[in-house]
Order: structure tokens, then sequence, then C-alpha cells
């Protein structure tokens, strides 16, 4: 696989305030919309929670919208404390509700961009990626399938997703890193080698193979600690790539060259995947953390002899 061009499109949804208030131009209703096809797609949590919400009527109007709306399995994956939230009908679910909607746009598969950015009903934004294993296409936003998509209604188009897209993206690669409790021996290797700033870039994207505290205990870290800082350096960007790769990127025996210009070998089987660098494995347990400039997936092992 190429390394691909990042595009950054916003489709900012202007027509809605952050409250969804509906403008005399939504008021018109449509005679079949994506409240109605969220019903027929048996999509019966994310309509009630709508409900609750009081957004109902909103996603009546004529929009345009574009919903990214996930299964009721998906919402049974969420902890107690949001599903409490969108059982009441809280500003918390608000927020939660928005960030799956786009106002103003009916957005199609067919016009979704690797690495685009799309702005949500929150003002938060998400990032959409497409993958073409085997000549099939996979389109994600936020790392989440999109498993169903273009299901159009006459005020906008319904896409149903496999998760909910919580919780959000809200800091960087590096910056995820460095309030990790799990990673707190990669942060100060990152602070050391001076590459902190650059994974906390908001203008670079990045994917990071992030070996957690666990994985260094079995390296030798005296040796890694007489490192100086150009092989430090090496050591740490052979776990980079420098694009957005979520999980669903991967295919069996495909290579990657990292951010130290090595090659980074996957296995995907039904485990799930390891990577390999100069023939040190790793297994990811831990995929698809979004963040705003990229993703990371903890890993078992330091890429490192």
């Amino acid at each position: 696989m190429k390394l691909l061009v990042v595009v950054v499109v916003a489709w900012m949804g202007l027509e809605c305030s952050a409250d969804m208030q509906v403008n005399k131009e939504t008021t018109e209703g449509a005679s079949k919309t994506v409240v109605d096809e969220l019903k027929t797609l048996k999509l019966n949590s994310l309509a009630g929670f709508l409900d609750k919400a009081k957004l109902t009527d909103a996603l009546k109007g004529k929009g345009p919208f574009t919903v990214f709306a996930p299964t009721d399995e998906a919402f049974k994956r969420l902890s107690k404390p949001v599903m409490d939230a969108l059982n009441k009908g809280t500003d918390t679910a608000k927020d939660v509700l928005q960030y799956h909607v786009v106002s103003g746009h009916t957005i199609m598969s067919k016009d979704l961009k690797n690495d685009e950015i799309v702005g949500m009903l929150n003002m938060k934004n998400t990032t959409i990626n497409v993958y073409q294993p085997m000549n099939t296409k996979i389109y994600t936003i936020n790392g989440v399938d999109i498993t169903k998509p273009d299901n159009n209604a006459d005020n906008g188009v319904v896409h149903e997703i496999s998760r909910v897209l919580y919780p959000f993206p809200n800091g960087t690669v590096g910056g995820l890193i460095k309030y990790s409790e799990a990673h707190k021996i990669l942060s100060g290797l990152l602070d050391k080698a001076k590459l902190m700033a650059t994974l906390q870039s908001t203008t670079q994207k990045f994917t990071l193979f992030a070996p957690t505290d666990a994985a260094f205990k079995l390296v030798n870290m005296t040796e890694l600690n007489k490192l100086n800082e150009t092989e430090l350096t090496k050591v740490l960007l052979r776990h980079v790539l420098p694009d957005i790769y979520y999980q669903q990127a991967f295919n069996d025996n495909e290579s990657i060259t990292t951010a130290s210009k090595e090659t980074m070998v996957f296995i995907v089987g039904v485990g799930g995947v390891d990577v390999v660098v100069d023939m040190i494995e790793g297994y990811v347990n831990n995929p698809n953390h979004a963040c705003t400039n990229g993703v990371v997936h903890a890993i078992d092992r330091v890429l490192w002899k």
C-alpha cells in the first residue's frame, strides 16, 4: 500500500446551531425523513435517544442531513454513565448525538475521501478514512466501520455504523501518550528524543504503535537509555507511520514504510494484528484510539532488540 496524500475538507454544519435549533429554511418537512429511515433500518436505539434529547423534530426538517447511525448493539457497549445520560436526554446526550450528524450536506459514500475532515453538528470534527484492500473499499469514521452506507431519505442520507462515535477524539497522538497511565516510559523517551512536539503537530497525520510500560520491561532499559538522540529517534520512529491507518487498513503480509524509513510488515489473523520491524514482532492488543491528528494502537513489545 502506498502512503496516501492527506486531504482536508471541512463540511461545516452551518444551518443549525450547537443546540440544533431549526431555522426557517429547514421547517418544511420532508415526506421521508432521515428519522423515518432510522426506523426503516431498525435503528431503534438512536431514534429513541433522539426523541429523549428533543432532537427528532429538527431532523424532520428540510435539511439536508447526513446521519452516521450506530446500531442498537453498538449502544449496548457504552458505559453506564453515558447510557444514563442518553436515557435522560441531558446536554451530554445532545453532544453525543449531534456528533453523529452533519447539517447542510448530503454526503454519499462516493463523496468520502481518505483523511477527510468532516465537521459535525456539535462543532467537533471527525476523520474519514477510505481503505481499498483486495479490490474492495472500506469506509471508516474515526476508525468506526461504515457498515451500511447510502440509505437515502428526502432530506438527506443515513449511513449505518458499527460503533458509537464516543468518546470524542480530544487530543493529538502525542497528547494521548503524554497523559496515558500505561505509556509513561514511552512518553519520557519521546520527550528525550524531542519527538513529542512532532506527534502533537496539528498539520501532520500519524499512526503510532505505542509499546506499553509492560512492554518496555521486556527490553534492556539500561542499553536503551545509553542510545544517543539520533539512535533513540530511529528506534522510536520505527513505531510511527506517516498517515492515518486504523486496524481495518492492514492486510496480511502487507508492508508499509515507517517514519524511520524501515519496513513494517503486518500479520493479520483471526486473533488480531501483529506488526514486525527488523524481525521484532509486537501484537496490537488495544487498537484504534482516535486522535485529532491520527490514531494510536497499543502494542505488547518494543520494536527493538
